[in-house]
């Protein structure tokens, strides 16, 4: 066989950013005028599923008997463009039910490929407190029970004149065991006089 090194003439539409299936046909000509043709089928494949995101906390907090409203998703896709709309989002949350719920969102391209992503929400109830001690290194402990799983940080300041966002945050605290959550402020004697309060994260 002779290697000619005869110019090719290359015709068809392929689109590598649009799936489907694309005909490209290959001719050339050589010097005695006789032509010679070859097609190729090229199929462009999405194989890559949506990006699915969650705004708002995961976990997510809600108090007891509040109202719940899920901050939703969004998706988009590398061929779909914006697939929000497309979200199927079952809710399981009971806002009059303390426990732990999973909420889950799902959405499917137009080639097949699916992406699920899940919030828990946990419905807690108020804090109770169960105890309060000074400890013998000038530290005060307290303790308190809510729902297991629940997520709080201690908040901590001086004066109750103060807004909320001039508080102190002294840090997180969950539960060990599951319901009960304790929390020592190591600096309490510091200062005269002490206000705390707990704050989902």
């Amino acid at each position: 066989m002779t290697n000619l090194n005869l110019p090719i003439a290359v015709s068809g539409t392929l689109d590598t950013n649009m799936p489907g299936s694309y005909t490209m046909t290959y001719r050339t000509t050589n010097a005695l005028g006789a032509v010679a043709a070859a097609t190729r089928t090229v199929v462009v494949a999405d194989r890559i599923p949506p990006v699915l995101k969650l705004p708002g906390a995961n976990p997510l907090m809600l108090e007891l008997g509040h109202p719940f409203m899920d901050p939703g998703a969004t998706a988009a896709d590398q061929c779909g463009g914006d697939l929000t709309g497309n979200i199927l989002t079952t809710n399981t949350v009971n806002p009059n039910q303390a426990g732990v719920y999973t909420n889950t969102f799902t959405v499917t391209d137009d080639s097949g490929n699916a992406a699920t992503m899940n919030r828990l929400v946990l419905v807690v109830t108020r804090p109770v407190l169960t105890g309060l001690e000074h400890l013998g290194d000038g530290a005060f402990r307290f303790a308190f029970i809510s729902t297991p799983g629940a997520r709080f940080n201690v908040l901590s300041t001086t004066s109750l004149s103060l807004p909320t966002s001039e508080w102190s945050v002294l840090g997180p605290v969950t539960d060990s065991p599951p319901g009960q959550f304790q929390f020592t402020d190591m600096n309490a004697t510091n200062q005269p006089l002490h206000f705390y309060r707990f704050r989902s994260p």
